[in-house]
């Protein structure tokens, strides 16, 4: 794996609105907000599919989130 990180999908969006030309639609407020949604929606999605009868720390997958997404900005 690469130290690079990887977009989500609402930087995605932001980012594809910027290079479009349109002014800012969003406030730095509700990119947040959705950025924390999508956080925990691909948290959610990781610890089930990770879950295999073993005991999953909140911590690890957390750490796996900012590894991949480089946490909230």
């Amino acid at each position: 794996m690469t130290n690079e990180t990887k977009q989500t999908v609402v930087d995605r969006i932001v980012a594809l609105l910027n290079k479009e030309g349109f002014a800012p639609v969003l406030t730095e407020e509700e990119i947040k907000f959705f950025k924390e949604k999508e956080e925990a929606q691909i948290i959610n999605a990781y610890t089930q599919g990770q879950y295999d009868g073993n005991n999953i720390r909140e911590k690890d997958v957390y750490e796996y989130y900012n590894l991949i997404y480089g946490g909230i900005k």
